[in-house]
């Protein structure tokens, strides 16, 4: 037989929902407003490659964990992970140092076209 819920049934229900929405909410929030910070200075600067390709559109500019970086001479190594099995690096990728430019916020970001390819690299000036 059922029985209809009681008051604070509902009100928790009620809740619950409520907090997990602003959970999701604020979490989306953080999670676009940092990726979109690198998209809009790299966007306002009109930022292009060595071919004249803008290197950014929308959401495809990333920042890349420095421990994941290797530095050779003038060049970069960057190590990327399994998109399977996370942790494990899998591929790696060398940035010739003619194609690296100075990262305005000193961070190692990489922007990608569609099919995954580097558009654009960004670097930390080398210190003096």
């Amino acid at each position: 037989m059922f029985s209809p819920p009681t008051d604070s049934e509902v009100v928790g229900s009620v809740i619950k929902g409520v907090v997990f929405l602003l959970a999701v909410m604020l979490f989306l929030h953080f999670a676009l407003s940092a990726a979109s910070g690198h998209d809009h200075w790299i966007n306002a600067r009109k930022f292009k490659n060595s071919t004249g390709e803008w290197c950014c559109g929308e959401n495809d500019c990333k920042i890349i964990d420095p421990s994941r970086v290797i530095q050779q001479g003038g060049d970069i190594v960057l190590l990327h992970s399994d998109p399977q099995i996370p942790g494990l690096l899998r591929t790696w990728e060398i940035v010739p140092e003619r194609e690296i430019m100075p990262s305005p916020d000193g961070t190692f970001t990489r922007c990608h076209r569609a099919d995954g390819s580097r558009r654009c690299f960004f670097a930390p000036k080398p210190s003096s």
